[in-house]
């Protein structure tokens, strides 16, 4: 086991961890905003209210995608008279391996530092 040079005070690296993490949630939604959009393609609706309403919201736990429009549940759930389209959940499912992947990365790259900081 390769022993760890904790050069960095605690508390800057923890800073640098915290940035990097908020700084993946926000591309992290970015890109899951993106691909909800890209979904509705599937149906039309790229330029529609509905895929307008597609808001990001990242706070401290992590990111929150929404689509604000009222009928946004019936489209992405479907109804009585109108089959399921829907594109939240497939922009999630279809991005989760490639968001969880480049959150570590970016994780990973604050914690190469550690060793190397003054």
């Amino acid at each position: 086991m390769t022993p760890v040079d904790l050069t960095v005070p605690p508390s800057t690296a923890f800073a640098d961890l915290e940035r990097a993490a908020d700084e993946a949630a926000h591309e992290a939604a970015g890109i899951l905003q993106a691909g909800a959009v890209d979904a509705l393609a599937r149906y039309g609706l790229e330029d529609s209210a509905l895929a307008a309403s597609i808001d990001v919201e990242v706070g401290e736990t992590g990111a929150l995608v929404t689509a604000n429009a009222e009928y946004a549940r019936f489209v992405e759930f479907g109804t009585r008279a109108k089959p399921a389209r829907p594109f939240l959940g497939p922009a999630l499912e279809g991005l989760r391996a490639s968001l969880t992947t480049q959150i570590a990365g970016r994780i990973a790259e604050v914690l190469a530092t550690f060793g190397r900081k003054a």
